[in-house]
């Protein structure tokens, strides 16, 4: 059964991911702060903040919808921060076949498009499949 996880992140070298908590009044799924150990030998070379939680969905337009209802009326604060970092919708599909459409409604498009942030659909497939 494929499955799907979603985020909306912001991105940037010189990101406070406290002042977008604050600033937000949401709480992250995830942050890291430029600097933080990616590795034994590497260094994340930009911050993050992520929203999205650790749900799992069926399909990928109940998970963006989900996301897009919990982040109604903190646009104009999204678009502030895409002035200076990147913001975008990140999408994993976690899939267990190759027989399976992703589809996205129309209206979906026209809510993210009102955003105006890039979608990342990164797709997974497991190794002992």
């Amino acid at each position: 059964m494929n499955r799907y996880t979603v985020e909306l992140r912001i991105t940037a070298e010189s990101l406070s991911p406290e002042q977008v908590t604050e600033d937000l009044g949401l709480e992250p799924s995830q942050i890291r702060h430029a600097g933080d150990q990616r590795g034994r030998l590497s260094v994340f070379t930009k911050a993050l903040w992520a929203y999205g939680g650790e749900q799992e969905w069926a399909s990928l337009e109940e998970g963006l919808n989900s996301l897009l209802r919990l982040l109604s009326g903190k646009e104009p604060a999204l678009k502030r921060y895409a002035t200076t970092a990147e913001v975008f919708w990140w999408c994993g599909h976690f899939q267990s076949t190759f027989d399976h459409d992703t589809v996205i409604s129309p209206a979906l498009l026209g809510k993210l498009a009102d955003f105006d942030f890039p979608l990342h659909l990164v797709s997974y497939f497991p190794d002992d499949a």
